[in-house]
């Protein structure tokens, strides 16, 4: 056990080493006096998200971006709440171009539905996606722009962070978050992308065409963001880019109710075994067993094995030094503000919380806003 535990805790180890040197190989993009070169659609897929909405539209009423230069496509996936009155009270008569969409149903995807359901209406080459949960800032298109202009990409992927708060189910989703963008831009900077989040997402049309979109994976509600983003790594190798900056990131709103944040994310890793490439695969499975020999040992070791309690908590203490590191470091590309004693409190309940989440996504389906789905 104790074998296991040293051979665990050094793979854990690397593989974070490994994302964070590949975090430091991805340059930090300033952008302060790009031109408004691009065009953009911006396409919102939202589901009675009356409390969200207000926040999202004022976001995008302050974008520094021409009006005429970009359009904002929001389809209603179904929505039974005050989603669209308070999306026609809140546009109406400002200078933007926008236009309320209902999307039709071909996969067992609704989200997928959505967002081509906007692709296809949309009038300007080139598609960012965000979420209705969500504040973009103020510099979002513009950074877009001039990644575009620089790099001549077909698809960007940016930052996500989640929002202050000091409910300690929020600081989990904070801490979450933080892991899978230090995995994100560590794999960016590898030249191996594994992740993305559709949040902070654009990506050409006609390449989202040519690649006919979501076809091949409509049978996963979720993956609007990694499936696409894999699809465009095949086929453009060398146009997938990801743009880090601090004024580049979107804020999301955190998911309100323990029950709520895990059907969240089993609906999340529900996906990962349809992901293509081994890596991706073996980083989760050795994630995984990292976190269950820890729980594993909270039996065996005081039952089985006093001897070495000592030692199994030496590797709880490693773990959580190297937890602490990984968010905290990753945290800076992003400037969010945050505690490394909540960070450290968060890592203690991570290996229960996230290992529940993944056996349970293995099996069966999952519900999420009123919808049930299967696996």
């Amino acid at each position: 056990m104790i074998v296991a535990g040293i051979f665990l805790l050094l793979v854990y180890s690397a593989i974070l080493l490994w994302h964070r040197l590949g975090d430091y190989k991805v340059k930090t993009l300033f952008y302060r006096n790009a031109e408004y070169t691009v065009q953009f659609s911006i396409v919102v897929a939202f589901r009675n998200e009356e409390n969200n909405l207000p926040i999202l539209l004022q976001s995008l009423l302050n974008l520094d971006y021409p009006s005429d230069r970009f359009e904002l496509l929001l389809v209603d996936d179904d929505s039974t709440d005050n989603s669209r009155q308070i999306i026609k009270q809140t546009l109406q008569k400002k200078d933007i171009n926008w236009q309320i969409i209902t999307p039709e149903r071909i996969s067992n995807s609704p989200k997928k539905d959505a967002v081509t359901t906007g692709v296809k209406q949309a009038k300007f080459d080139w598609i960012v996606t965000t979420d209705a949960d969500c504040k973009v800032p103020v510099n979002w298109l513009v950074g877009f722009s001039h990644k575009v202009s620089t790099v001549q990409p077909l698809m960007i992927c940016g930052q996500v962070f989640v929002e202050e708060s000091k409910d300690f189910f929020s600081e989990y989703q904070k801490f979450e978050m933080l892991a899978l963008q230090g995995i994100t831009k560590g794999s960016f900077g590898w030249n191996r992308p594994m992740l993305c989040n559709g949040a902070n997402f654009a990506y050409s049309r006609d390449a989202f065409l040519e690649v006919n979109g979501f076809e091949g994976n409509n049978n996963m509600a979720s993956g609007d963001d990694v499936f696409l983003m894999q699809k465009f790594r095949e086929s453009f190798n060398g146009q997938v880019f990801f743009l880090k900056d601090p004024e580049h990131t979107v804020i999301t709103t955190p998911v309100k109710g323990f029950g709520n944040m895990l059907a969240q994310r089993i609906r999340w890793a529900a996906k990962t075994t349809k992901m293509k490439g081994k890596q991706i695969k073996w980083t989760g499975l050795f994630i995984l067993l990292m976190n269950l020999w820890l729980i594993v040992g909270l039996v065996y070791f005081p039952l089985f094995n006093r001897e070495f309690i000592l030692e199994y908590l030496l590797f709880w203490f490693i773990k959580l030094v190297f937890d602490d590191w990984f968010a905290t470091d990753s945290a800076e590309s992003l400037r969010p503000g945050i505690s490394r004693k909540r960070v450290f409190l968060v890592g203690l309940v991570y290996p229960f919380i996230s290992s529940y989440i993944a056996v349970r996504s293995l099996f069966g389906g999952y519900r999420w806003k009123g919808r049930d789905f299967k696996r």
